[in-house]
């Protein structure tokens, strides 16, 4: 992947979510999704979600908590096998996507990550 199918895939990414449209959602995702978030483990029951199913009735869910939900993509980061997005997502908290993508460009494999807030010291 080149920076800059990287940056329109991110693009695309938060576009997509934006609608709250689950068909076009799921659409980015491949049938043999794993997906792990700590805010899974609130929804789903647990920090591991796995196959399309799974995962549509997960995010279905978390739509239907945050419907006010709106992505603002903060920055795209390019790896080898991978793409991680900054993003802003439920209550504004900054998260960070690392996403494996299959032949095909459909998200395989996401590992979520929610910004820990520090306290002063």
């Amino acid at each position: 992947m080149t920076a800059e199918e990287a940056l329109a895939f991110a693009r695309k990414h938060v576009d997509t979510w934006n609608t709250h449209d689950l068909d076009a959602i799921m659409a980015l995702y491949s049938q043999s999704i794993v997906l792990e978030s700590p805010l899974a483990g609130a929804i789903a029951g647990g920090p591991t979600v796995r196959g399309q199913a799974s995962v549509r009735d997960y995010f279905e869910r978390g739509l239907k908590k945050y419907p006010e939900l709106k992505f603002e993509l903060v920055d795209t980061f390019l790896g080898h096998s991978s793409i991680t997005l900054l993003f802003h997502g439920a209550g504004r908290k900054l998260v960070a996507e690392v996403l494996f993508l299959d032949s095909e460009s459909k998200i395989e494999r996401v590992f979520a990550h929610y910004r820990v807030e520090h306290s002063g010291a």
